[in-house]
C-alpha cells in the first residue's frame, strides 16, 4: 500500500493526524507571500521543538507533527520551502514511537552564516549531525529496512545524497510525517508539497 497527500484541500487525508497541533496551518496555499500556492503551510508557535537532554539538559517534546502510522520497511519523503524568522526555526520529516525514540531530518535556521541540514536519531538522549546549507527548499528522504535508517536530501528531487546511515530500533506502528517547530519565536512558515510513503522494494540504502 502506498500513501500521498499532495494537500490540495479543503481537508487532509483522514489517516494523518497531528501531534500538537500548530496555532495555524492551511492547505492550497500559506499567509507569506513568500511562500508560493499550494501544499501544506504551517506557522508553528514559539516554544516549540523535539530534543532530549544530551548537552542542552532540556527535553522539549512540543513541536508540529503531522503523521500516520505505518507498519515495516517503507520510503519517507516531502518537499519543503522556508520562510525563517528566527535563530532555530526548523521543519523537515519525523519518525517516532514516542517522546524518547524518534528521529527527525530538516534544515535549522541559523542567523549567523548558513543554516544546519541535519539528522537527529533519539533513543533516550539526542544526538544531532549537520551540514552547511542555504537555500529556500530541500527535497527530504528517509528509508527504514528494519533497525537501519538511512536519511537522504535532493536539490532537485532526483539525485538524492545519503547523510546518514544510523540505527533506532522502534516497535510497530510508528508515527511518520512532516514536522515544524519555533524553539525561539513565532513567526516562521514552512510549506510542505506532498508526503509520500511507501513499502521499501529494493532493501538496500544505495543506488
Amino acid at each position: 500500500m502506498n500513501f500521498r497527500e499532495e494537500f490540495r484541500g479543503p481537508d487532509f487525508d483522514p489517516e494523518l493526524k497531528w501531534y500538537n497541533p500548530p496555532p495555524e496551518f492551511s492547505l492550497a496555499g500559506g499567509s507569506s507571500p513568500d511562500v508560493l500556492a499550494g501544499g501544506l503551510s504551517i506557522r508553528p508557535a514559539k516554544n516549540t521543538d523535539f530534543w532530549q537532554k544530551t548537552y542542552y539538559g532540556f527535553t522539549p517534546d512540543n513541536g508540529h507533527f503531522l503523521c500516520l502510522e505505518w507498519c515495516g520497511n517503507f520510503v519517507l519523503e516531502t518537499r519543503v520551502h522556508f520562510n525563517f524568522a528566527n535563530q532555530f526555526d526548523q521543519a523537515g520529516l519525523m519518525v517516532r514511537t514516542g517522546p524518547e525514540r524518534w528521529l527527525k531530518t530538516g534544515v535549522e535556521y541559523q542567523l549567523q552564516g548558513p543554516s544546519s541540514l541535519g539528522v537527529v536519531i533519539t533513543h533516550v538522549a539526542s544526538d544531532w549531525s549537520m551540514t552547511d546549507f542555504q537555500g529556500s527548499e530541500v527535497y527530504l528522504r528517509v528509508k527504514r529496512i528494519g533497525d537501519a535508517f538511512g536519511v537522504y536530501h535532493a536539490l532537485d528531487g532526483q539525485n538524492w545524497r545519503l547523510m546518514r546511515l544510523g540505527e533506532l530500533r522502534l516497535g510497530d506502528p510508528v508515527q511518520v510525517g512532516v514536522y515544524a517547530c519555533c524553539p525561539i519565536d513565532a513567526g516562521f512558515e514552512a510549506r510542505f508539497d506532498y508526503l509520500d510513503v511507501s513499502p521499501i522494494i529494493d532493501e538496500k540504502f544505495h543506488d
